[in-house]
């Protein structure tokens, strides 16, 4: 949505987004799934890498963030928490199971994730697929990481793991 895709700490409030700082690269895999809705999937569970992306800049909260958009002449992303910058309607999101369909509840609840940690990641985007992300499977990243990582708390990777993965993927 931005030239400048943003990370924040809504959906887990302290575990990534407060260790990042600028110039930190952050590697975006989806969760481990069979994804049989994707030609070329294989049948055992796997990951799907989506995005590789490098923090530019960190904000403190989300009003200076949102000021340094406009100052780019961006739009506000959706995960900016301030006033005049409303969620989408349901129709254009996935429902937490959650919250279910009570997007003001969900927007309530993220209000009160900001409170708890309101670090803002403006980033650029080093390489990304959105609509055919290629697969990751259990052996795929045993070769390139060396074990199982996880990935809704990820560790940290070493520059020699970053390099091995854009190699496997051709990035």
């Amino acid at each position: 949505m931005s030239k400048y895709p943003s990370i924040t700490a809504l959906c887990r409030v302290d575990k990534f987004v407060p260790r990042l700082r600028e110039g930190d690269i952050a590697v975006y895999i989806t969760s481990k799934n069979r994804y049989r809705h994707v030609a070329g999937s294989p049948d055992e569970k796997h990951w799907r890498l989506v995005a590789i992306i490098k923090v530019l800049k960190r904000f403190e909260t989300h009003e200076a963030a949102a000021a340094w958009y406009l100052e780019q002449g961006e739009k506000l992303p959706s995960n900016c928490m301030v006033e005049g910058n409303p969620p989408f309607p349901l129709e254009m999101t996935a429902p937490i199971t959650e919250f279910k369909t009570d997007r003001d509840k969900w927007d309530d609840e993220y209000q009160a994730r900001v409170g708890q940690c309101s670090v803002f990641l403006a980033c650029t985007t080093q390489w990304m697929n959105l609509y055919d992300p290629p697969v990751m499977t259990e052996r795929i990243m045993c070769d390139i990481l060396g074990r199982i990582r996880g990935t809704q708390t990820p560790p940290e990777i070493t520059f020699e793991e970053l390099i091995r993965l854009k190699r496997y993927y051709g990035i």
